[in-house]
Order: C-alpha cells, then sequence, then structure tokens
C-alpha cells in the first residue's frame, strides 16, 4: 500500500506498556498512517470499536482488564466487527499460543521485539487480504452472509463453490455442517464435521460444532469428549474449559469438573469474570459451597463487583449460613448503596435469621429505591 492509501485508513493500538504504545504509534506514522488511535487496554480498546470505525486492530496479547486475545474473541463474535484485521502482539509463541491464536481467527501475529519492517509487511498482507480477497474468500463471506440472514439454500450453494474451488477446507466444510445444522439435517451436518476432523485434526472449530450438535440433542457424554479433543489442542480457552466443566458436572464427574474449573482460573489468573462463571455452575448444580469458593475468588480479584457480592449470599444462604450471607450484603452496599436488589436479598437473609424489624427495614429501603418493585411489595403485604 502506498502512503496516500494509509492515510485514510484508521488504526487502533491496544497496548497496556506507555513507551511499547508509544513506539508502535511512531512507527505507524512513518509509514504514512494519520488517523491512529491508542487504549492502554483491551476494555478500552473495545468501548473506543463501539463509538469510532477502525479499519485495522493492533493488540497486545497480555494486557490488565482484557487481553488482546480477549479482544479479538469478543470481536470475533459480532457480526459488526467479524472481518476487522487485527494483527495480535505477542512475546511468546509456543504451540499453544498459535492454536489459540489460529482458532480465534486472528489475521496475523507478530513477536516482540520487532522493528519497523516487519510491523509494516505484516500489516500490507493483512490490509491486502482484506481489500483483495481470493475468490474462495469472497464465497465464503457471501456464504456467511447468507447464513446469518437465515438464507440457507443461498449459503449452501456459495459453500459447495467455495469448497468445488478447495475441496480439503476444513473452514468450509464445518460451514457445510452449519447449514446443514440450521436446516435441522444432523446427520449430514455431523458427517460435515467429522469430514472437516479428517481433513484437518487440528481445526477446533470441527471440534466445537459438533459437540455442540450433540449437546442439543442431549449427548452430553459424546460432547465432552469432543471438547476434550478440542482443549487438547487449544487448552487456554477458558470458555470451553468452563463448558467442558459444566459438562463434567452434568453427566456426575465432578472431579473432572474441578479440574477443567482449575485449568481455566489458572489460564485467566487475574480474571474476576472467569471465576464468576463457574461460581454459577456450581450454583446451577446445588454445589453451594464450591460456589461460594468460586465468588469468593472473584471478590479477591475484584471487591467492586457488586453482583458477585449477591451471588455470594446466596451460595451462603444454601448453606445455611445466614450471618455470612448478611455481611456480604451489607459489604456489597457499601460499594453500592443504592441497589434495590441487594436491600431485597439482604431483607430476605435477615428473615430467614428471625430479624424480622430489620428485614422490614431493609424492604422499606429496597421500595424506596424503587416504589415499582412488585416482590418487594408482596413480602411486606405478608410481613
Amino acid at each position: 500500500m502506498d502512503e496516500q492509501d494509509r492515510a485514510h485508513l484508521k488504526i487502533l493500538v491496544a497496548e497496556d506498556h506507555f513507551n511499547m504504545r508509544r513506539t508502535i504509534c511512531n512507527m505507524l506514522k512513518k509509514m504514512g498512517y494519520r488517523q491512529i488511535v491508542d487504549a492502554e487496554d483491551g476494555k478500552v480498546a473495545w468501548d473506543k470499536m463501539q463509538t469510532e470505525h477502525f479499519d485495522l486492530v493492533i493488540a497486545d496479547w497480555i494486557m490488565p482488564r482484557m487481553e488482546g486475545i480477549d479482544l479479538l474473541r469478543r470481536a470475533r463474535g459480532t457480526d459488526q466487527f467479524r472481518s476487522l484485521p487485527f494483527l495480535i502482539v505477542t512475546g511468546v509463541v509456543d504451540e499453544e499460543t498459535v492454536a489459540e491464536a489460529a482458532e480465534t481467527e486472528v489475521d496475523a501475529y507478530i513477536i516482540k521485539p520487532f522493528v519497523a519492517k516487519t510491523l509494516e509487511d505484516r500489516m500490507d498482507q493483512i490490509l491486502d487480504r482484506h481489500f483483495n480477497p481470493d475468490e474462495v474468500e469472497i464465497l465464503v463471506k457471501l456464504g456467511n452472509e447468507h447464513l446469518r440472514a437465515g438464507r440457507y439454500e443461498q449459503a449452501l450453494q456459495e459453500f459447495e463453490r467455495a469448497r468445488s474451488a478447495c475441496p480439503r477446507s476444513p473452514r468450509i466444510l464445518c460451514l457445510l455442517g452449519e447449514v446443514c445444522e440450521k436446516q435441522g439435517r444432523f446427520r449430514q451436518a455431523e458427517e460435515q464435521y467429522l469430514e472437516a476432523i479428517q481433513v484437518g485434526p487440528l481445526f477446533v472449530r470441527a471440534y466445537q460444532r459438533m459437540a455442540d450438535l450433540y449437546e442439543q440433542q442431549g449427548l452430553r457424554e459424546k460432547a465432552a469428549q469432543l471438547l476434550e479433543q478440542a482443549t487438547k489442542i487449544s487448552p487456554r480457552n477458558t470458555e470451553r474449559q468452563i463448558r467442558l466443566g459444566r459438562l463434567y458436572l452434568d453427566t456426575g464427574e465432578s472431579e473432572k469438573a474441578c479440574d477443567a474449573f482449575s485449568e481455566a482460573m489458572r489460564v485467566a489468573a487475574q480474571s474476576d469474570e472467569i471465576r464468576a462463571q463457574i461460581g454459577e455452575v456450581f450454583l446451577g448444580h446445588d454445589m453451594a459451597e464450591e460456589a461460594a469458593q468460586a465468588f469468593e475468588g472473584a471478590l479477591r480479584i475484584n471487591p467492586q463487583n457488586v453482583h458477585v457480592y449477591n451471588r455470594l449470599g446466596i451460595a451462603y444462604r444454601k448453606q445455611g449460613k445466614i450471618k455470612e450471607a448478611v455481611e456480604q450484603y451489607r459489604r456489597a452496599l457499601k460499594v453500592a448503596p443504592n441497589d434495590e436488589n441487594i436491600y431485597y436479598n439482604l431483607g430476605r437473609a435477615l428473615l430467614e435469621a428471625a430479624m424480622r424489624e430489620d428485614a422490614l427495614r431493609a424492604f422499606q429501603y429496597a421500595l424506596k429505591i424503587n416504589p415499582d418493585f412488585s416482590a418487594v411489595r408482596e413480602i411486606l403485604a405478608t410481613l
């Protein structure tokens, strides 16, 4: 791309280290890019993506609050950013890193430290593929547009044409399986996924899709087996680890479930969200003690998460630990003193503790904040 082309493109740089962020921005300016926006972490980058248009994102893999790979994963999960060019910057490259990057459909990654010429070459490659796609990419893009719009026959036609041009592509076979699945042709979908795995044994998406198919049919053990294989290929996907843990609990394999959850927490060591998700899974399986431990871990990382205080209170109440539940709700009120739901849960806990007058005051506070809180009105009518 020449300097005139680059001047019209808007680039987002997400990097938590100020000096590195400034270095990348300076490199881009020397290449001829004039519209450069920076962000100090993935969360800030995501917020900026909601209000501004970008032609390419450069994101460091390891960042606080939201890592670059999680920013990419979130972007790929939306229609708006599904095809947004993404360059990941990483200081470590191993099998797990490569597998996770490929699974998340990153356009390219670059290894620290790097020189301006390396960055320029990578960006040119990414943007050239994006603005000048080959025939197969055009067919896949058209097929995906039809698939998302529910035009399954048209999607099938485009993917079949793409397969004719590239018959051993696991990605295209997997897309054909998705169309069959949407049409309710589950056996044909399974055949496509199996063929995708056969021609691309490291293509994680095929394992994931077939696990989805089995779980829809109530075949949880078979779904868990597929996710196990996917996890061996790409073990750093925390969402899959949590899902695998849930399937283990569904099939009565609680020890394996705890192992999967532990691995998810190891990978996302500083994520309160991951621990909160695990707590919800435990709570949904009536494992209140384990749920409480997960919620406690989330609060150690982020003591400001009001929702987790609420959920921890419920986990304590399920164990009969009413005093501990009341304490959590009162801590939550220090963070969010005008949250009617906390007052409501506090009132219920106080009722269980036979502290009727205190409960009454908590319910009245909840109603004062939200006069339309029908559940509170019902309880007050009985007191």
